[in-house]
């Protein structure tokens, strides 16, 4: 992708920066009438249209990400299909703004983007942190549909501006670039650092432990070597691999211990019955990884039941994208998921293979996979917003010397 002369208006940036920090600060998009939402989301389509998107959208081929959602619309998945088509729409936009911007857009509009998302992530993992600290289980009510269950509580937790489970590991997968910006020196170091602190804090104050372990892979790049290639990663997941089979006592041993000193009763039980597990013992039938087990199998066990083309009829478990897709859409689905994390990888990755920055995004992108395994999220935001948008900004930025408000 090439940097272009500023052929952007003002009001497209604005609008912009608002649809994304609604959809990342809870109590803006909680609180924003659905009216302005459709007209934002209606103006940024026809702007992009009208100034060139069908090019872009035939060029790029950016459609081929968008083969599950298309097959979810086909295979009639859902009660509304009206509203899921609107709610897929929002998501078609991050790819088609990050491309045309940056073609079109001029590096103050591709800065003030960038950092008004990240500005966005810290205010709301500072409010997340509050709100944790007084009800410690509100990121994993809010993604429970606690909307329709309690009503009242989720209006709280929204107008405490709370991350949910889609925003946490949001955070996760942005630590291996915060790393770069640290160690790099691309962002004062003061200001990087109090965004490490915080996106670090919000994780642990949401008691999700899988987060937890991811968010050590993503600050690893800390004691790995500065300029570090995408072979490094593969060399840490063969090693990973090894220590499991052949040292899963002593783990299991770390996590006991564990277990024995967080604070958090909710992760101290979940790092227990990860323990148990590698034991090979029982957590009860409540334990975190018995329910995961049950759950995946149940998305496994639908799978072989209509392993081509899926079922109209038949549901995943709900705890792997991956493997609810497959649940969904059998290997017809499968395919659709290779496409598409081939054309992010393609559109927005592989570009940077030569640079400094690639060996962090590289993480990003292999984490992000793991984590569409073991969680329901796909985090496209992360892929076609985030790392585009921020890799660029970065990028002119180091190599143009320009200052954090791009003055000289």
């Amino acid at each position: 992708m090439s940097q272009g002369r500023n052929r952007v208006s003002v009001v497209f940036v604005f609008a912009v920066i608002f649809f994304l920090i609604h959809k990342i600060i809870p109590i803006i998009g909680y609180n924003t009438p659905a009216v302005v939402n459709i007209a934002v989301l209606c103006f940024l389509y026809s702007y992009i249209l009208l100034n060139g998107g069908f090019k872009i959208i035939i060029n790029s081929g950016v459609l081929l990400m968008f083969g599950v959602f298309f097959l979810s619309v086909l295979y009639c998945k859902y009660s509304n299909l009206t509203l899921y088509i609107y709610s897929i729409l929002q998501i078609v936009i991050y790819p088609l703004i990050t491309i045309f911007i940056v073609k079109k857009g001029s590096f103050r509009q591709i800065q003030y983007i960038t950092l008004s998302v990240w500005l966005a992530y810290m205010i709301t993992a500072v409010t997340t942190i509050i709100g944790c600290h007084y009800f410690p289980e509100a990121p994993r009510e809010i993604a429970a549909a606690l909307s329709s269950e309690d009503a009242a509580r989720y209006h709280l937790y929204m107008n405490m501006n709370i991350g949910s489970l889609t925003y946490i590991y949001t955070l996760v997968l942005m630590l291996p670039i915060l790393v770069y910006i640290i160690r790099f020196k691309a962002i004062n170091r003061f200001i990087s650092i109090c965004c490490l602190f915080l996106f670090v804090t919000a994780i642990y104050s949401s008691q999700y432990a899988t987060a937890l372990l991811f968010m050590f892979v993503g600050i690893s790049p800390f004691v790995l070597h500065k300029r570090f290639k995408a072979n490094t990663i593969l060399s840490i997941i063969i090693l990973c691999v090894i220590l499991f089979f052949f040292f899963k006592d002593f783990i299991a041993n770390i996590f006991v211990y564990f277990s024995s000193t967080v604070q958090s009763e909710i992760l101290a039980d979940r790092f227990q019955s990860f323990a148990d597990f590698l034991l090979g013992g029982q957590n009860g039938s409540d334990g975190d990884v018995a329910a995961r087990q049950y759950f995946y199998k149940s998305s496994f066990d639908a799978f072989l039941k209509s392993p081509i083309w899926g079922s109209f009829n038949v549901t995943g478990g709900g705890h792997s994208y991956v493997l609810d897709v497959m649940a969904n859409y059998g290997l017809i689905g499968l395919g659709a998921l290779v496409v598409m994390y081939r054309k992010i990888y393609t559109l927005f990755y592989s570009t940077w293979r030569r640079s400094d920055i690639y060996g962090y995004i590289y993480m990003t992108f292999i984490m992000s996979i793991c984590l569409a395994i073991l969680n329901p999220k796909e985090l496209f935001i992360v892929h076609t917003i985030i790392v585009p948008l921020s890799v660029q900004y970065l990028y002119i930025k180091m190599n143009h010397n320009e200052s954090l408000v791009g003055r000289k």
